[in-house]
């Protein structure tokens, strides 16, 4: 496997951060004056083509100056790009797709003094290893061992910078996106970076993800399907988590893949759950499915395996008033009820007054679709797609749900005139839209919808 580069420093002032982004801004403005006096020698069908050289350019460009930048300006082009697939043109969410690179690590010899005067005094207890275990773009993590004690522990330590230039880089994104002509016409707009906004906001607040952390250890204290790390506070800090290493196999690794059917089936259930009850009983999910999140602590003995969770910075507390029109829509689509479905839909603002019956149609549509593994096909036959089996089990590996469901949705967001959704839709979207993918790589054969029924209000 190919050696990740390692950067030698990170742009971590505002100032520099806004100079390194201004000079990208300059010169993309001279290019597309450029273009411009170009296109009007251009054929009407090679225009199309001509802008699309153009922006893949300026893509380029912008990536090589996203690693030294790291922090908010990294995340939020990930971000924009889940909203992306709602409501910006197409152009815009490919640009932000594009933009999505492995984050490359800050060498250790930068991240040491991080550490060491993060921890003071305390750092002369630890044996950290110099290997990071994860970089991404707001934090680097290593292992560590406690010398009192040998106990194996994880240091998450936020790159410098980062939590105060939050606002800044979202003013250059945004920029940057009405620059390149990738800015929607919506009133919404200004919604959704406010959105993305709290959620940096809250992703880069190690007080709050340690207080999340704790808050769903004790929710699942009496569930042995899971295991969350132990704080080691003694050597947690404002821009520092440190907590118990806990072992475990990444999702997508060949011995998960080895386990029975009936293995990964437990496995997949147990996933479901944990959403269900985040969703319908404690209001508040962990939306950020990066598999990096999750391990599988396999059981060599009995086959009682279990889920290693990580990483709560993404979580988001949901107003009661919001899951109560949530749940009636889910319930409106479970029972096949559009009336109901539609009825839901517009007091959570995703259908308005002024859309047709026909863009009513196709949301309905797509919420159906969204719901397929969970159709009541014994009883309802005609609901039975080549992925059911008589006894209702639904084969994630086979079913081409997510390609269906991106057409359909295609189809809505066109119909709605690309208006963003409400924003508090987005990211738990992407959590299903993950937990989806996860069984899928889990090859997951389950009847869901007794579990739904279960939980659903």
């Amino acid at each position: 496997m190919k050696k990740k580069t390692e950067l030698d420093k990170i742009q971590t002032g505002q100032i520099a951060r806004g100079l390194k982004l201004s000079r990208f801004y300059v010169s993309s403005s001279t290019s597309l004056a450029k273009s411009a006096i170009r296109k009007l020698f251009l054929k009407e069908e090679q225009k199309g083509s001509y802008w699309s050289k153009l922006l893949s350019e300026q893509t380029q460009i912008l990536s090589k100056e996203f690693g030294e930048l790291k922090g908010s300006f990294m995340k939020v082009g990930q971000m924009l790009s889940i909203y992306g697939e709602h409501f910006l043109p197409p152009e815009a969410n490919q640009f932000l797709k594009q933009l999505q690179m492995d984050s490359p690590p800050l060498k250790w010899e930068r991240m040491r003094p991080l550490l060491e005067a993060s921890l003071g005094d305390d750092y002369k207890s630890l044996k950290v290893n110099p290997g990071h275990l994860a970089a991404a773009s707001l934090a680097q993590v290593y292992e560590a061992e406690i010398l009192e004690s040998s106990e194996r522990i994880v240091l998450k330590i936020r790159y410098p910078g980062v939590d105060t230039a939050i606002d800044s880089d979202l003013a250059q994104m945004k920029r940057i996106l009405t620059l390149l002509k990738l800015a929607p016409k919506s009133t919404h707009y200004d919604a959704v970076f406010s959105e993305v906004r709290t959620m940096l906001k809250q992703e880069v607040d190690y007080e709050w993800e340690l207080e999340q952390l704790k808050s769903i250890a004790q929710l699942l204290k009496d569930d042995d399907r899971f295991v969350l790390p132990r704080a080691a506070e003694k050597y947690c800090r404002s821009n520092l988590i440190a907590m118990s290493f806990e072992e475990g196999s990444a999702v997508d690794s060949i011995e998960v893949a080895n386990l029975s059917q009936s293995r990964r089936n437990q496995l997949g259930l147990a996933a479901v759950e944990l959403f269900f009850r985040e969703l319908f009983r404690w209001g508040k999910v962990q939306t950020d499915p990066h598999f990096g999140n999750y391990r599988i602590r396999i059981d060599q003995g009995a086959g009682h395996d279990q889920w290693v969770l990580f990483d709560f910075g993404a979580t988001r507390i949901y107003d009661p008033s919001f899951l109560d029109k949530y749940h009636a829509m889910l319930r409106g689509t479970f029972e096949g009820n559009a009336r109901a479905t539609i009825e839901a839909a517009k007091k959570l603002g995703f259908i308005t007054v002024d859309d047709s019956h026909s863009s009513q149609k196709v949301f309905f549509d797509v919420c159906r679709l969204f719901l397929e593994p969970f159709h009541d096909v014994k009883d309802n036959p005609s609901l039975k797609t080549p992925f059911h089996d008589l006894e209702g089990q639904y084969d994630f590996a086979a079913s081409d749900l997510p390609t269906r469901v991106a057409k359909k949705g295609s189809e809505l967001v066109w119909s709605t005139k690309l208006r963003a959704p409400p924003p508090e839709i987005v990211f738990l979207d992407r959590k299903m839209a993950g937990l989806y993918i996860l069984l899928k790589v889990l090859r997951v054969k389950l009847n869901l919808r007794p579990l739904l029924e279960q939980y659903l209000p």
